[in-house]
Protein backbone atom coordinates (compact mmCIF):
# COMPACT_ATOMS: atom_id res chain seq x y z
CA UNK A 1 0.00 0.00 0.00
CA UNK A 2 1.51 3.41 -0.69
CA UNK A 3 0.93 6.32 1.21
CA UNK A 4 -0.28 9.72 -0.61
CA UNK A 5 1.28 12.17 0.97
CA UNK A 6 -0.46 15.67 1.12
CA UNK A 7 -0.13 18.80 2.39
CA UNK A 8 -3.03 21.07 4.03
CA UNK A 9 -3.64 24.88 2.94
CA UNK A 10 -5.52 27.37 5.51
CA UNK A 11 -6.66 29.99 3.60
CA UNK A 12 -8.17 33.08 4.21
CA UNK A 13 -10.97 34.50 2.13
CA UNK A 14 -12.05 38.02 2.23
CA UNK A 15 -14.32 40.25 -0.06
CA UNK A 16 -13.36 43.89 -1.50
CA UNK A 17 -15.39 45.54 1.34
CA UNK A 18 -13.37 43.76 4.29
CA UNK A 19 -9.85 44.49 2.43
CA UNK A 20 -10.67 48.57 1.92
CA UNK A 21 -12.24 48.81 5.42
CA UNK A 22 -8.61 46.96 6.98
CA UNK A 23 -10.94 45.81 9.45
CA UNK A 24 -12.96 42.34 9.41
CA UNK A 25 -16.64 42.32 9.44
CA UNK A 26 -18.59 40.72 12.04
CA UNK A 27 -19.61 36.71 10.63
CA UNK A 28 -23.24 37.57 11.38
CA UNK A 29 -23.14 40.94 8.81
CA UNK A 30 -20.94 39.05 6.11
CA UNK A 31 -22.84 36.26 5.94
CA UNK A 32 -26.43 37.85 5.56
CA UNK A 33 -25.58 38.74 1.92
CA UNK A 34 -27.37 36.35 -0.18
CA UNK A 35 -24.84 37.34 -2.97
CA UNK A 36 -22.09 36.99 -0.91
CA UNK A 37 -23.06 33.64 -0.05
CA UNK A 38 -23.93 32.23 -3.76
CA UNK A 39 -20.62 33.63 -4.76
CA UNK A 40 -18.00 32.10 -2.22
CA UNK A 41 -18.80 28.60 -1.81
CA UNK A 42 -16.90 25.19 -1.75
CA UNK A 43 -17.61 24.52 -5.15
CA UNK A 44 -16.80 28.03 -6.30
CA UNK A 45 -13.35 28.38 -4.37
CA UNK A 46 -12.67 24.80 -6.01
CA UNK A 47 -13.53 25.87 -9.85
CA UNK A 48 -11.66 29.13 -9.08
CA UNK A 49 -8.45 27.76 -7.83
CA UNK A 50 -8.47 25.64 -10.89
CA UNK A 51 -9.09 27.46 -13.67
CA UNK A 52 -6.22 29.94 -12.42
CA UNK A 53 -4.38 27.09 -12.44
CA UNK A 54 -5.43 25.67 -15.61
CA UNK A 55 -5.05 29.77 -17.38
CA UNK A 56 -1.76 30.59 -15.42
CA UNK A 57 0.27 26.91 -15.35
CA UNK A 58 -1.56 24.84 -17.77
CA UNK A 59 -1.80 22.11 -14.97
CA UNK A 60 -4.59 21.04 -12.57
CA UNK A 61 -3.75 19.43 -8.98
CA UNK A 62 -6.81 17.69 -7.67
CA UNK A 63 -7.57 18.83 -4.27
CA UNK A 64 -10.12 18.77 -1.40
CA UNK A 65 -11.59 22.30 0.12
CA UNK A 66 -13.40 22.09 3.80
CA UNK A 67 -14.91 25.25 4.03
CA UNK A 68 -15.47 26.70 8.02
CA UNK A 69 -19.40 28.23 8.24
CA UNK A 70 -18.96 31.90 9.79
CA UNK A 71 -16.01 32.80 8.76
CA UNK A 72 -13.92 33.68 5.81
CA UNK A 73 -11.46 30.68 6.37
CA UNK A 74 -11.05 27.12 3.99
CA UNK A 75 -8.61 24.34 4.52
CA UNK A 76 -7.37 22.55 1.09
CA UNK A 77 -5.78 19.38 1.10
CA UNK A 78 -3.47 19.36 -1.92
CA UNK A 79 -1.03 16.36 -2.72
CA UNK A 80 2.49 17.05 -1.57
CA UNK A 81 4.37 18.07 -4.74
CA UNK A 82 1.52 19.94 -6.00
CA UNK A 83 1.10 22.42 -3.09
CA UNK A 84 3.37 25.56 -4.75
CA UNK A 85 1.23 26.00 -8.12
CA UNK A 86 -1.56 25.77 -5.90
CA UNK A 87 -0.21 28.55 -3.33
CA UNK A 88 0.84 30.36 -6.48
CA UNK A 89 -2.84 29.86 -7.35
CA UNK A 90 -4.86 30.82 -4.61
CA UNK A 91 -2.40 34.37 -4.65
CA UNK A 92 -3.34 34.93 -8.47
CA UNK A 93 -6.67 34.61 -7.34
CA UNK A 94 -8.86 38.03 -7.72
CA UNK A 95 -12.32 36.34 -7.96
CA UNK A 96 -14.52 33.70 -7.15
CA UNK A 97 -17.86 33.72 -9.60
CA UNK A 98 -17.60 37.46 -9.93
CA UNK A 99 -17.24 38.55 -6.57
CA UNK A 100 -14.13 40.27 -6.14
CA UNK A 101 -12.10 38.99 -3.10
CA UNK A 102 -8.57 38.66 -1.53
CA UNK A 103 -7.08 35.05 -0.63
CA UNK A 104 -4.00 34.59 1.37
CA UNK A 105 -2.85 31.59 2.85
CA UNK A 106 -1.58 31.77 6.21
CA UNK A 107 -0.25 28.20 6.57
CA UNK A 108 0.56 24.90 5.05
CA UNK A 109 0.60 22.20 7.23
CA UNK A 110 1.63 18.39 6.76
CA UNK A 111 -1.40 16.66 8.63
CA UNK A 112 -5.12 17.48 9.44
CA UNK A 113 -4.30 17.88 13.03
CA UNK A 114 -1.92 21.12 12.46
CA UNK A 115 -4.41 22.85 10.39
CA UNK A 116 -7.29 22.35 12.33
CA UNK A 117 -4.93 24.18 15.17
CA UNK A 118 -3.91 27.05 12.71
CA UNK A 119 -7.46 27.73 12.15
CA UNK A 120 -8.43 27.53 15.25
CA UNK A 121 -5.85 30.13 16.23
CA UNK A 122 -6.71 32.19 13.58
CA UNK A 123 -10.50 31.58 14.14
CA UNK A 124 -9.62 33.45 17.73
CA UNK A 125 -7.20 35.76 16.58
CA UNK A 126 -10.21 37.21 13.93
CA UNK A 127 -12.53 37.09 16.74
CA UNK A 128 -10.34 39.42 19.32
CA UNK A 129 -9.79 41.81 16.88
CA UNK A 130 -13.57 42.27 16.26
CA UNK A 131 -14.01 42.27 19.99
CA UNK A 132 -11.30 45.05 20.43
CA UNK A 133 -12.57 47.14 17.52
CA UNK A 134 -15.96 47.34 19.60
CA UNK A 135 -14.04 48.45 22.96
CA UNK A 136 -13.89 45.06 24.23
CA UNK A 137 -17.96 44.33 24.72
CA UNK A 138 -19.43 40.80 23.72
CA UNK A 139 -22.53 39.21 24.09
CA UNK A 140 -23.39 35.22 24.81
CA UNK A 141 -24.68 35.08 20.84
CA UNK A 142 -21.48 35.62 19.88
CA UNK A 143 -19.30 33.86 22.44
CA UNK A 144 -21.70 31.10 20.59
CA UNK A 145 -21.10 31.62 17.02
CA UNK A 146 -17.68 31.74 17.95
CA UNK A 147 -17.63 28.28 19.75
CA UNK A 148 -19.51 26.91 16.75
CA UNK A 149 -17.47 27.83 14.14
CA UNK A 150 -14.47 26.04 16.89
CA UNK A 151 -16.92 23.01 16.92
CA UNK A 152 -17.22 22.55 13.28
CA UNK A 153 -13.25 23.26 12.96
CA UNK A 154 -12.74 20.52 15.24
CA UNK A 155 -14.90 17.98 13.50
CA UNK A 156 -12.86 18.02 9.80
CA UNK A 157 -11.99 14.76 9.07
Amino acid sequence: MVRHKSRWLLVTIETEDQVKNLIPSPPQKQDTSPSLLRAIDKSGIFHAISNTMQHAFGVAVAGIIEDIQGTRLAMIKVPRDGSDIVRSAITLLTKVNDEPIVATVISTNGCPRTAKLAALRETKRAFQIRVAGRGGATDKKELRNLEQQMDQIRNID
